[in-house]
């Protein structure tokens, strides 16, 4: 519940600024099957089947881009650590593997990250991050009408 509030906190703190122009995001995310959305070349992938990628072109609004940059610059991106490698209390296979490249004020951040599932704070910030901002995408008249991924995941 407090990790809850201090996260609304944190993204009702960035939703008032501005996204500077050269804000982008590009975020590459998947287990046995990857999506990716890559807001500079405004298209959103996804692997249909093994060899088989599909891909979305979509533009985002002013206010679509504030509330995107909101998302992301909510969680603090430019203080994770390149490779965030959190503390792991338990483990969860398979591990959803995320590359985040944000560009924002003449700054560049890549973070990596194979989600084994841990707790803590900063892991749990950007899950749900990251499960915000593919909502946000897939939700998006043109990535709706992409197939859906054929791969099972075992």
């Amino acid at each position: 519940m407090l990790l809850t509030a201090a996260l609304l906190l944190s993204l009702g703190q960035s939703v008032g600024a501005e996204a500077s122009a050269d804000f982008a995001v590009r975020i590459t995310y998947g287990t046995c099957w990857n999506e990716s959305v890559d807001t500079t070349r405004r298209v959103f992938s996804r692997t249909i089947r093994y060899g088989v990628v599909r891909t979305a072109r979509f533009t985002l609004t002013t206010e679509q881009q504030q509330r995107l940059h909101a998302l992301v610059n909510g969680v603090g991106i430019f203080d994770y650590p390149t490779r965030f490698e959190p503390v792991l209390t338990t483990m969860t296979e398979p591990a959803t593997d995320f590359t985040i490249e944000v560009r924002s004020g003449g700054r560049r951040h890549v973070v990596q990250w194979a989600d084994y599932g841990a707790m803590s704070p900063e892991a749990t910030r950007l899950r749900t991050m990251l499960r915000e901002v593919r909502e946000f995408f897939v939700a998006l008249p043109s990535v709706q009408r992409l197939q859906a991924t054929q791969i099972i995941c075992l």
